[in-house]
């Protein structure tokens, strides 16, 4: 008996939503699993499977095998294509050969048609009118599914300028894209007041939904930007501007010489709990994202840094929104937890006059007067 094939991956699949092989044969199959196109192809997978007693099926599920060699990397231009968030693979058994592309991601419950999906979205599911800041980082990753243009139109006051052409991109590319405002004002020279984003094909007609960002001022001074992947395989960014707190911990590692106790190693853990401030219901299921990512960063003047959640209280009551939530982390570095890293400013900001009101005067004769006794001389 020949082996029937029942059930394969769709041609294009996001890796947590893929349809496992099903396989009819009275006889065990040697099934192979290829990475990359058949010119390019390195074996990841060689088994031999058997057939049930009852109904002769055989289900093969390489899920695992295949997430194994999809990742996202943070973006290190504004244009920046992701080299293995979506790949080629072939499956070899019998006669048979099945040739399909995986893209990093899954989605929750879905049963639709992939390539629909990836044309008409962008992989994030952040709320479609978000705000951002000029200095804040925002990103956009997409995967074409035909040649495509990634447009925009700014908003000034209510006034809509023209429409631009970010990019091009090519079938089959996955594309982070910087959308920051500083990105915007870089390409019109103006500060817009909200700018729209969306996909057209070759024809000018538009496929995705529209992206809108509205640009707004910092909601508090200690305003910090989270950025992650996301469960679509996409890198977004959270504003979160409530209360940081630091907690670190330290272990002494004390030895005795000659009969002094000496610290021969101190190990530090650098605990960091941040609350994200006040979310609307659409940011607050959105951060469900942050928390359940595998990998994400902390823009410490503008550089991002990764980090690594460690504990999250995002519980809410739907008689109690808006909500805030709070998020533990520690800096993924652990070589150098020992030591600092305090930035530096050119000059110092504080005026000489500002100085003398708040501590004190040298007088001529290089006598210290503090404060309270130089004010009522």
């Amino acid at each position: 008996m020949a082996v029937v094939n029942i059930q394969q991956p769709d041609i294009v699949s996001l890796s947590g939503n893929m349809k496992e092989f099903i396989l009819q044969s009275a006889s065990p199959v040697d099934f192979k699993l290829y990475a990359g196109s058949v010119a390019t192809a390195n074996l990841i997978l060689s088994e031999t499977y058997y057939p049930s007693s009852g109904n002769n099926r055989i289900t093969i599920n390489v899920t695992d095998v295949i997430q194994g060699y999809l990742e996202t990397v943070f973006p290190t231009s504004d244009r920046f294509v992701q080299p293995n968030m979506a790949r080629m693979f072939v499956a070899e058994y019998d006669d048979h050969a099945s040739t399909f592309i995986a893209v990093n991601g899954g989605i929750r419950g879905f049963t639709g048609r992939t390539d629909d999906f990836l044309m008409q979205h962008f992989l994030t599911w952040q709320p479609q009118e978000k705000a951002v800041t000029f200095q804040s980082p925002e990103w956009l990753t997409l995967y074409a599914t035909q040649d495509i243009y990634l447009v925009f139109v700014p908003y000034y006051d209510d006034r809509a300028g023209d429409k631009q052409t970010i990019v091009q991109i090519q079938q089959g590319v996955v594309l982070t894209q910087n959308m920051s405002c500083r990105y915007i004002y870089g390409i019109t020279g103006k500060i817009p007041s909200a700018y729209d984003v969306w996909t057209e094909d070759t024809n000018g007609t538009r496929i995705s939904y529209v992206q809108r960002y509205y640009v707004s001022d910092r909601l508090s001074q200690t305003e910090g930007w989270y950025s992650f992947i996301n469960t679509l395989g996409g890198i977004d960014t959270i504003r979160a501007y409530g209360e940081l707190a630091f907690n670190p911990e330290c272990t002494y590692n004390l030895g005795e010489i000659n009969g002094n106790q000496k610290a021969y190693r101190i190990d530090t853990d650098r605990l960091y709990t941040r609350n994200t401030g006040y979310q609307s219901p659409e940011e607050a299921e959105w951060l469900q994202d942050l928390f359940m990512s595998k990998q994400a960063w902390h823009h410490v003047d503008e550089t991002p840094t990764e980090i690594v959640i460690t504990e999250v209280d995002a519980t809410y009551t739907t008689s109690d929104l808006p909500s805030t939530y709070t998020f533990s982390y520690k800096y993924a570095q652990v070589k150098d937890a020992g030591y600092l890293n305090i930035r530096r400013k050119d000059l110092p900001t504080i005026t000489r006059d500002l100085w003398i009101l708040r501590y004190g005067i040298w007088d001529n004769s290089g006598v210290w007067i503090p404060r309270e006794e130089w004010k009522s001389v």
